[in-house]
This record gives C-alpha cells, sequence and structure tokens, in this order.
C-alpha cells in the first residue's frame, strides 16, 4: 500500500491526526503521530465503501475440439487441451449448430467458457486454417467491391469492374436456358 493511501485513510479516521509538511511520511511515522497502522486498517472497512468480488472472476476460458453433436440438441461432446477424457458441453443458444459441426468436420478448435456447477459452454468457434472449402449459404449473399469483383479458377474468370464492364475468359463457355434466352445489347458482335 503506497504512502499516499495510507495517508488518506489515516486522514478519513482520524482528521488531523496527520500532520503533513510536504514530505511523505513512513508507515511507521504516521503511527508515531498517534494513528496506529492496525486501526487503518481495520476502519478502512467502514469508512470506504465496500468492494464485492466480481462474479466474472469465476469464469475461465479454454479451447477444444469438438468429438462428436448430439444430432439436433444443443450438446456436443468436447475434448479440452491438455485432457483425455471428453466432457458434455452445451452450445450457447446464439451460436448457430452449423458453425459448430463445421468446425468439427474442419478440426477446429472452438472456445468454451465454463463456470463452478454449471456445464461447460461453447460459445465461438475458432478458425486455425484457411479452408480447402468454402460454401456461403444464406437467403441472401451479397458480394461488393468498390473498385472491382474478380471470381477466377485456373483459366477461367469473371471479373466485374466500377465502370459496369464485365469480362467472361474461359476456354469453353456454356451457357444454357430452360426457358428464354435473351440478348440484349446496342451492338452484339458474334465473331
Amino acid at each position: 500500500m503506497s504512502t499516499w493511501n495510507i495517508r488518506s485513510m489515516a486522514e478519513q479516521v482520524s482528521p488531523g491526526a496527520v500532520e503533513t509538511e510536504g514530505k511523505a511520511e513512513s508507515a511507521g511515522e504516521l503511527a508515531t503521530t498517534g494513528v496506529m497502522l492496525d486501526e487503518i486498517v481495520e476502519t478502512t472497512a467502514a469508512v470506504l465503501p465496500e468492494r464485492q468480488a466480481p462474479a466474472i472472476a469465476a469464469v475461465a476460458m479454454c479451447t477444444a475440439r469438438v468429438v462428436s453433436m448430439e444430432g439436433k440438441t444443443r450438446r456436443a461432446s468436447i475434448l479440452a487441451r491438455g485432457t483425455n477424457t471428453p466432457v458434455l458441453a452445451e452450445i450457447a443458444p446464439d451460436v448457430d449448430l452449423e458453425v459448430i459441426e463445421g468446425a468439427r468436420a474442419n478440426g477446429d478448435a472452438v472456445l468454451v467458457e465454463s463456470c463452478e456447477d454449471e456445464p461447460p459452454l461453447i460459445i465461438a468457434a475458432l478458425r486455425t486454417r484457411r479452408p480447402r472449402e468454402l460454401c456461403l449459404r444464406g437467403e441472401k449473399i451479397s458480394i461488393e467491391g468498390s473498385k472491382e469483383v474478380l471470381l477466377r479458377s485456373g483459366f477461367g474468370a469473371l471479373r466485374i469492374h466500377e465502370s459496369g464492364d464485365i469480362e467472361l475468359v474461359g476456354g469453353t463457355i456454356n451457357a444454357v436456358s430452360r426457358g428464354l434466352f435473351r440478348l440484349v445489347g446496342r451492338l452484339v458482335r458474334l465473331n
């Protein structure tokens, strides 16, 4: 505890008992001025507001691997780092089950929160490597580039420029329509 803290507590316990002459006094010097250090410590609880240990201190975080998932339930068997025995954990309500299943399939780690008297809780999946296959699913998928969007695979490419120009390049390009196939342009050039 610093001299300043001891001095301020002593002033709160016994105002005027500590005389200041512009110099820092040690705990021994404070005791000689009539305020005992033990008295300061004992009465500090009454003077200062009571501080409670934060409840969050009992929460621990660790990483684990998902061994298996229990069907469509929000539970998974995990293997925490440094352990050999799988433990049953719950999946947080705001975490998508497909995300955790993807982590299991890819061998990625998950972030687990554990509290006393409660089962471990999976709160996130951690991507640790670049995926070999990326699958985007959703009701609506939007890809935007302020200057350009480029989709490329091998020798084929689709490039969309900010000006509105679109380039489609490939060895063989097939376009198939089950209904009307319409090509509309001010000018259409065929070879």
